[in-house]
């Protein structure tokens, strides 16, 4: 039994970053700072936990309906995005921080369905080519279930002291040593963590990965003790 932290793999020539814009060129970026009614880094709310470090499930409808206004930009790739499958990476971020491709939908939802919330996003644009990066669908994605993974007594993590109120409750490492509960790793194929956000699985999602191909993330694996 294995458990894995999904991880960008910055040396994948089709690896990017997602940038939300609210146009598609890149001048029109959107920083985290903006000062704008509505902005996609600050104000993304979730129907549980809201835009808290709790936040879990699938997006409120005003979330969608604001993103839905917005592009999103592929930035940093060094090769044509026609053969990948992902833009951006699964962070520990409250904001939606990738987007995926048809053929990554079709095969996450063979594997289990209740694993994320897929919104089709229209307005998307490889940045580096200025161009659409795919002739397909695009969806921005959402991991479902959060669950407190860790076991805290044999991590390196602690609580984090002087955060913004919307991240109280988030703990940060204080050295490399993370260890897993065999209780969720068992039970689950690909959640996140509650203690950190990362985005973690076990091999089954792997697996559905590796049938379409998605160099741009790597993994960490973790080590599981049986509580």
């Amino acid at each position: 039994m294995k458990c894995f932290i999904l991880t960008p793999n910055f040396d994948c020539k089709t690896h990017s970053g997602l940038i939300w814009a609210t146009d598609a060129d890149r001048k029109t970026a959107i920083k985290s700072s903006s000062n704008i009614s509505w902005n996609p880094y600050r104000d993304v709310s979730y129907k549980v936990g809201a835009n808290t470090w709790a936040a879990t499930g699938p997006l409120t409808e005003e979330s969608k309906a604001e993103l839905a206004k917005l592009y999103v930009l592929a930035a940093g790739a060094s090769a044509s995005l026609e053969h990948s499958h992902v833009i951006g990476d699964p962070d520990s971020s409250i904001y939606v921080d990738f987007a995926v491709d048809d053929a990554f939908v079709e095969v996450m939802n063979a594997l289990d369905s209740s694993l994320f919330e897929f919104t089709q996003h229209k307005n998307i644009i490889d940045s580096e080519r200025d161009c659409s990066p795919w002739n397909r669908p695009v969806y921005l994605a959402t991991v479902l279930s959060t669950l407190p993974t860790y076991n805290l007594e044999k991590s390196d993590l602690r609580i984090a002291t002087g955060v913004k109120k919307t991240h109280s409750g988030s703990y940060r490492s204080y050295g490399s040593k993370r260890v897993v509960k065999a209780s969720v790793v068992r039970e689950n194929i690909l959640w996140r963590d509650a203690y950190t956000r990362e985005v973690m699985c076990t091999q089954p999602a792997l697996d559905a990965l590796a049938m379409i191909g998605v160099p741009e993330w790597d993994t960490r694996e973790i080590e599981v003790f049986d509580d």
